[in-house]
């Protein structure tokens, strides 16, 4: 049973489509849809409700869980991220269905824990922290296990086989890509590209256009719009390089779109990434810049060399395909809790 959100690209879809290659049975509960039953002040209320414990609404979608796990009688409940499941809720799934295991998927910085899911962790069998850094941190915080279990790639929602037609060359074509929400620092990143003579292409919410320092600028190269599943993965072929400058408050963990660019058969320029650099090597699985001032000798170190892009394309790919998918990673969580 995987209780959260499950709009197109969650998480907690992807960790149920895995659960299900693997033969299990799963029931998905939308956290989302069991607030609006009872959030008062309309889209306000539901708003407010992901942010503060209001505790009659929060006691009722914590009651309508707990009968549906009765109902279902899972041997494992996963809460996905800060989905606001009160801990009485986690703690009477536990009275009333001794063995059903508890885990909290982690997929955000701390700075993103409230009080609803503080107050939850020590009830969870486990805590499945998307960063090894935060292991420690969530001990403190009084979870009776915490593992690393990064975040990885879904096959299904970035099909590799998707092959860009050359229509989508006229449309996505470009020498860097970024796809992603904005943030200043990521706007001075890509006005160095462009300054520089690269042609790049993002991807976005509106944000771009609202929060812009440069305006102007941005709508040279913002698209208007979001991309997700095949046009995401269209786009990120398409380009010559994908720019993936990963938030400062992720550090030093990676982010979802690193094992997405990757794993549906993209070349990926990242910023630093402590915790994965072992894993996929700088130059061999993927290219990483380390700092603004060095992004723009990177691109044109990485553009010298178009066999060492193709290769580290491919490289990245099949290292994120053995062992990198949702699929590993359902399977890490069941090896961790002992059930398989």
């Amino acid at each position: 049973m995987i209780a959260g959100q499950f709009w197109h690209g969650s998480l907690e879809g992807s960790y149920a489509r895995a659960f299900r290659r693997l033969g299990f049975e799963v029931l998905e509960w939308d956290v989302s849809k069991a607030v609006s039953r009872y959030a008062r002040l309309g889209p306000l209320g539901r708003i407010l409700s992901a942010f503060v414990n209001v505790e009659p609404w929060a006691a009722k979608v914590g009651r309508d869980l707990t009968v549906a796990a009765r109902e279902f009688g899972p041997h494992l409940l996963i809460v996905g991220g800060a989905s606001p499941v009160p801990a009485g809720a986690l703690a009477q799934v536990k009275a009333s269905i001794p063995e059903t295991m508890t885990v909290l998927l982690w997929p955000d910085p701390l700075l993103s824990l409230r009080s609803f899911t503080l107050a939850a962790i020590p009830v969870y069998d486990m805590i499945a922290t998307y960063s090894q850094s935060t292991v420690d941190s969530f001990l403190r915080l009084g979870a009776r296990r915490a593992d690393w279990v990064p975040l990885a790639y879904d096959p299904e929602l970035h099909p590799a086989d998707a092959i860009p037609t050359s229509e989508d060359s006229k449309t996505y074509g470009c020498d860097i890509a970024f796809v992603g929400n904005y943030r200043p620092e990521r706007e001075l990143l890509i006005a160095d590209l462009t300054q520089a003579g690269f042609s790049v292409k993002v991807w976005g919410p509106v944000d771009w256009a609202r929060k812009a320092r440069h305006r102007q600028s941005v709508l040279q190269y913002w698209q208007r719009r979001e991309l997700y599943g095949v046009p995401f993965v269209i786009a990120a072929k398409t380009a010559r390089l994908n720019l993936n400058p990963i938030d400062d408050t992720a550090f030093p963990a990676s982010n979802m779109r690193m094992f997405e660019i990757m794993g549906c058969g993209a070349t990926l320029l990242n910023s630093k990434c402590p915790e994965l650099e072992g894993e996929f090597p700088n130059s061999v699985a993927t290219f990483y810049y380390s700092d603004r001032s060095s992004l723009i000798s990177t691109v044109e170190d990485i553009f010298g060399n178009e066999d060492r892009l193709l290769a580290v394309r491919e490289t990245g790919r099949s290292m994120v395909l053995r062992r990198h998918t949702y699929t590993h990673r359902a399977e890490s969580l069941l090896r961790c809790l002992q059930l398989s």
